[in-house]
């Protein structure tokens, strides 16, 4: 914190200078369950100190980051930011508009449709079904992955997901286990602006979590007299589909590449009408699971049921209710 105060100040004979900091909450989400978490949040509240008390000598300063820590966590001692995350000035600037992505490539765009002999608008359709989806507040425009969008252009007009492989979502999973996090619920339910607010070191959330690291975007939202909820989703197909390979990874032990593989099977199986050949493939996602996982721990088994079936292209609800009781899954042809 001494060095960056000093750089400021030798800078700043110049002129007034501008800071920015990316990735702000690395340190803190790197070690989330290390025991000196409190010492790391200790050292990173000295250095965004002296952020505030440098503030005369800047014309400009910009923290991002994946996650929204409140201020007494690290920023006690920076109380002046302002917070941008769903701000409808800013919702579309991190990403392509449909009409951005129009106007400046076409360049890109008629060659690789013609190449896949495709119109135009039929490639802008599967384009936008990969990679556009993201909304960064109520009322604004859907935005695409800058990411994925540059590389199937380079690509030449191979979907591929991109984006996702640029980083594997460990820590997020290994949350969901530890909080038991139902993922149906989540996307099938409205939830409250409160899921969004910053939350406290030591006290992560998983939905907060999924939303601000880009794997849920707000679909819908519902506005009544007293509060404002929202319906979340998965933005794209890139997310959903990368998302789901490495969830089945992770709970059933099935590797991501082999995902693909036994889905398309299971949905062979299902239009052939061929349900003991379903149920043995169906089998190959249960047959690793620990066997110290146990029906207190159920939600382990409804996430796998529930993922699997949306990969297979079918609308499944778990713990479907009925005039005779609870079914655990219900999946509608």
């Amino acid at each position: 914190s001494l060095r960056f105060a000093e750089l400021i100040n030798i800078l700043s004979r110049q002129a007034n200078v501008a800071i920015l900091i990316d990735e702000y909450d690395k340190p803190i989400l790197e070690n989330a369950t290390s025991d000196n978490l409190e010492e790391i949040r200790r050292v990173l509240e000295d250095f965004y100190a002296i952020v505030k008390s440098t503030e005369a000598q800047q014309r400009f300063v910009i923290l991002t980051g994946v996650s929204k820590f409140s201020k007494v966590s690290v920023f006690s001692k920076l109380n002046n930011l302002t917070d941008i995350t769903m701000d409808a000035r800013f919702a579309t600037m991190l990403g392509y508009t449909q009409r951005e992505l129009e106007e400046n490539f076409s360049q890109y765009i008629d060659p690789i449709a013609e190449k896949m002999k495709l119109k135009p608008q039929e490639l802008l359709d599967q384009t936008r079904d990969w990679y556009n989806g993201y909304q960064f507040e109520t009322d604004a425009k859907t935005v695409y992955n800058p990411v994925s969008i540059g590389k199937f252009f380079i690509a030449e007009g191979k979907f591929s997901n991109y984006w996702f492989s640029t980083g594997t979502p460990t820590f997020l999973l290994k949350l969901a286990k530890e909080q038991h996090f139902d993922f149906e619920k989540a996307i099938s339910e409205p939830v409250a602006e409160l899921a969004f607010e910053a939350y406290e070191i030591g006290k992560l959330k998983t939905l907060p979590l999924l939303f601000q690291t880009g794997y849920l975007t707000i679909k819908e939202t519902i506005k009544d007299d007293c509060d404002t909820f929202y319906k979340l989703g998965f933005p794209n197909r890139e997310v959903e589909s990368a998302f789901q390979a490495y969830l089945l990874d992770d709970y059933a032990g099935v590797n991501k590449e082999d995902v693909a593989v036994i889905v398309a099977k299971l949905v062979r199986y299902l239009k052939a009408n061929d349900v003991n050949a379903f149920m043995e493939n169906l089998q190959v996602f249960f047959a690793d699971i620990p066997y110290d996982i146990q029906l207190p721990n159920e939600k382990y088994y409804q996430t796998i049921f529930y993922v699997l079936f949306r990969l297979v292209g079918l609308r499944v609800e778990a713990e479907a209710r009925t005039n005779r009781g609870r079914i655990d899954a219900v999946v509608h042809t």
